[in-house]
Formats: C-alpha cells, sequence, structure tokens
C-alpha cells in the first residue's frame, strides 16, 4: 500500500506509520508479507485482510493517559517504609562502626 495515494487522514498515516514499524519502506509504502496459505490467490487475500486490520488499528484515536497526583498518605507511607528499611540496614553494622 502507497501511503501517499491511500488518501488517509494525517493523524491516522501517522498512527499507521508508527505501528507498521518494520513493514514500512523507504518509499513510504507499507509492505506486507503473506506465505502461510498454498494459493497466491489466498495468500493475497490473507494480506489485504491483515493490511485492513493494520489500517482499523491506525484509524482508532488512542486514549489520552492523565496522570494522577500520589496521594499524601502514599507519600507518607513510602517515606515510613524508607526510614523502616535504613533502620534494618543500620542494626546490620557492627555497634563500633557508629
Amino acid at each position: 500500500l502507497d501511503l501517499d495515494r491511500a488518501g488517509l487522514d494525517a493523524p491516522v498515516r501517522q498512527r499507521l506509520e508508527e505501528i507498521a514499524g518494520s513493514r514500512l519502506t523507504g518509499a513510504g509504502e507499507v509492505l506486507i508479507v503473506a506465505v502461510t496459505q498454498r494459493t497466491q490467490g489466498r495468500n493475497r487475500a490473507e494480506a489485504i485482510e491483515r493490511l485492513g486490520a493494520l489500517i482499523e488499528a491506525a484509524r482508532a484515536v488512542p486514549k489520552l493517559r492523565i496522570p494522577k497526583k500520589v496521594s499524601t498518605g502514599q507519600k507518607a507511607k513510602r517515606r515510613a517504609d524508607k526510614q523502616r528499611r535504613g533502620e534494618v540496614k543500620r542494626q546490620r553494622k557492627r555497634p563500633d562502626d557508629y
């Protein structure tokens, strides 16, 4: 599939380029190899089906991730765990080391 002549919207084309990965050639074509079937016609049909699935995946707009703030309780728990861990390590030393 030649992406220049495919008539895809810019965001869909960009997502398709990302999804295609190594299947994208330097000339801007998506190359799909299908050799699992015994006949050329079935291989071609499988390749077209996989290309359709690839384009459908590119059409799906990814959901934006909204970063959440770490709660005060979680921060306090983390500090307490670090404090406890440090105390365990301090107790491993010999008394004359500190």
